[in-house]
């Protein structure tokens, strides 16, 4: 996600670290293949992790749209200061409340012990913690210095990548890293109005444009094209090759009913992406030229759109009465359900039920002439 990550405290353990054996005074081999191993057995098809920020807590969904349901709380080892969640490669960057270290946590499923390998030569305590779009590259935000620490290889061989330097640039609200790790998209605030810089290893922040409320910043799998949400600009803008020409188009806005924008998200192939229109329940699905191709209504506000695979299953809203909003495109169409709590039946209808597309409708066409 492009919102910069806050997690509160987690009730749960310090898991083992690769290397470290279960029997004092031995130590096993580290096998960096173990991440991303598949889990102890669980019924049904996987569909990803669902992430819990205020209560740093990731559970398993399981079945399928229309029958979805959320497996038990993992335990991840922590108690954590803050992490970020990569559920379509199965790890959890953080970093540990009371020794500051940074970690990548496997995960493995709901039944296994969780095992983390700590990331070499970065500095202890990062505030925040943003994960690259493929789960391929992160970086660690330090409030007090203004750095932001690179990660790249992850989630098997994690390794510093370089810094880049924030001094000068006021409050950060939002924060992307591109898959290359070279370098970060920050929105900022300033006075009554936000502003977008780029940062490149070894370069200063570079100004890109101004906004009104920045709310999420995203880049696209595996290149430097970016989105960003303006809440109270109620659109949402394309940059294309963030570090270099950095072209600025406007992609949605209140010309196609768009209020309150709450995330923008490229899908895997980068010809598309996602809109959560908070203002009026709804994800869009658009085209590079701000063409609107499918609307779909939620009974819930969308308030984000965190990946759950690399074949573009988005979780749009935190949990609620025990259930968590999904989206999912595919060529064949798109669709909203929910997952609900452990312990709930499957087969049990679903909050809201699952919500068919309205590709190329009638209310697309209505959004676009608005």
């Amino acid at each position: 996600m492009g919102a910069i990550a806050q997690t509160g405290s987690a009730d749960i353990r310090l898991g083992r670290h690769l290397g470290q054996s279960p029997v004092p005074g031995k130590l096993e081999p580290r096998p960096m293949s173990i991440l991303g191993a598949t889990s102890a057995p669980v019924s049904g098809p996987f569909l990803g992790y669902a992430w819990y920020p205020s209560r740093s807590a990731v559970k398993a969904v399981l079945g399928i749209p229309g029958a979805a349901y959320l497996g038990k709380t993992l335990d991840l080892g922590g108690p954590f200061r803050t992490l970020a969640v990569s559920s379509a490669r199965k790890y959890a960057l953080a970093v540990l409340r009371g020794t500051g270290k940074g970690v990548v946590v496997a995960l493995g499923g709901p039944a296994r012990n969780p095992i983390s390998i700590e990331i070499p030569r970065v500095r202890e305590n990062a505030d925040r913690v943003v994960l690259s779009p493929r789960g391929v590259a992160a970086g660690l935000y330090h409030r007090q210095s203004r750095v932001v620490e690179l990660v790249k290889f992850l989630p098997h061989d994690p390794q510093p990548a370089g810094e880049v330097m924030l001094a000068g640039l006021p409050l950060i609200t939002a924060m992307a890293v591109s898959d290359d790790a070279r370098g970060v998209l920050v929105a900022v605030s300033e006075g009554s109005a936000g502003k977008i810089y780029s940062l490149q290893l070894g370069s200063p922040p570079r100004f890109l444009m101004t906004v009104k409320r920045p709310v999420s910043v995203s880049f696209a799998p595996l290149t430097g094209d970016a989105l960003v949400a303006d809440y109270d600009g109620n659109s949402v803008f394309l940059i294309e090759d963030a570090f270099g020409r950095s072209e600025v188009k406007l992609v949605a806005g209140s010309h196609q009913g768009v209020s309150r924008p709450r995330a923008a998200e490229f899908l895997h192939d980068g010809s598309r992406f996602l809109v959560a229109d908070s203002g009026n329940n709804r994800i869009l699905v658009l085209d590079r030229s701000g063409e609107i191709v499918d609307v779909l209504s939620s009974r819930r506000t969308p308030v984000m759109l965190r990946r759950l695979d690399e074949q573009d299953t988005f979780q749009f809203s935190a949990p609620e009465d025990g259930a968590v909003g999904l989206v999912r495109t595919r060529q064949t169409g798109n669709e909203i359900f929910f997952a609900a709590a452990s312990g709930d039946s499957p087969a049990t209808p679903l909050p809201g039920g699952p919500l068919p597309s309205r590709r190329r409708s009638a209310s697309a066409s209505s959004a676009r002439g608005r």
